[in-house]
């Protein structure tokens, strides 16, 4: 009994660390992309993923080069890329980048056919020097120092007032009291101004600052499904985000065929979710 205890305890207190350097990352991705306002980027913290309601996105950027969904990863020990395989201290992680991209896609889905070819999926490392570099399915993977100079470097592909209807059109889906559904592909092909989600799921907790027992948290992009609903959704986010890539990867070798009749954007450098 004695040594069940023990380890229950030793299980609670890896869990609680965990999960406050994961939230002190999150604070840290935050900062550099409120940062970013001069440069007319607007920034949505901790809102839900699209058909996990017990799921979240650390971060969601909205500016001049594009939508950049976020997961912010604190990770310590040694970070390795090798072969486009990503590793911390030595495990594999593909599901990381992998899980990113399905948050992407499913956000993707939400938005207008002229605008989905500008979203893209980021996994930031706080406490890695890493340059950016792109990883299958299409994820830039970036340390937090390299975070604000990339976001900067991107070709402008939305007009200020593109990102203020966006900023305010994902505020709304993403932020509010319930979390979206998840788009379906016949959405995804509708050729309509905006594709909206109908809310469903649970009421959201309206209050975001006070912070939440590390076994109540809701599950973040690549930190696994703690139940069969969560792995459900999880693979329906994949599946869609598998989707989008793959339409925004004919989109760019067909030229046009998602964005309808809107006037033509400046190619986006490699991390576009679905680029192959």
């Amino acid at each position: 009994m004695a040594r069940r205890a023990a380890a229950r305890e030793a299980r609670a207190k890896r869990e609680k660390e965990a999960w406050e350097a994961g939230a002190a990352g999150e604070r840290a991705v935050g900062g550099v992309l409120e940062s970013l306002g001069e440069n007319g980027w607007r920034v949505l913290h901790d809102v839900h993923w699209p058909g996990r309601p017990k799921a979240n996105l650390d971060h969601v950027a909205i500016g001049p080069g594009g939508v950049v969904v976020i997961d912010a990863k604190n990770w310590s020990g040694t970070v390795t890329v090798h072969d486009g395989v990503l590793r911390q201290n030595g495990y594999r992680r593909d599901q990381v980048p992998v899980a990113v991209c399905a948050a992407a896609g499913a956000v993707t889905a939400l938005l207008a056919p002229q605008h989905r070819s500008a979203v893209r999926a980021v996994v930031c490392l706080v406490q890695q020097p890493i340059g950016p570099q792109t990883l299958p399915p299409g994820a830039v993977l970036v340390g937090l120092t390299g975070l604000a100079p990339w976001l900067r470097s991107l070709p402008p592909v939305l007009r200020p007032e593109e990102v203020a209807a966006l900023h305010a059109s994902l505020r709304r889906d993403l932020g509010g009291p319930h979390s979206p559904e998840l788009a379906t592909t016949a959405a995804l092909a509708q050729r309509a101004p905006t594709v909206l989600a109908r809310p469903t799921g649970r009421p959201r907790n309206p209050s975001r600052t006070p912070p939440r027992n590390p076994s109540g948290r809701r599950a973040s992009v690549g930190r696994g499904v703690p139940s069969s609903e969560g792995g459900r959704g999880l693979k329906a986010a994949v599946a869609v985000g598998v989707i989008v890539m793959s339409l925004l990867w004919l989109n760019n070798l067909t030229g046009g065929l998602l964005r309808a009749s809107a006037p033509s954007a400046p190619a986006a450098p490699p991390g576009v979710v679905g680029q192959p």
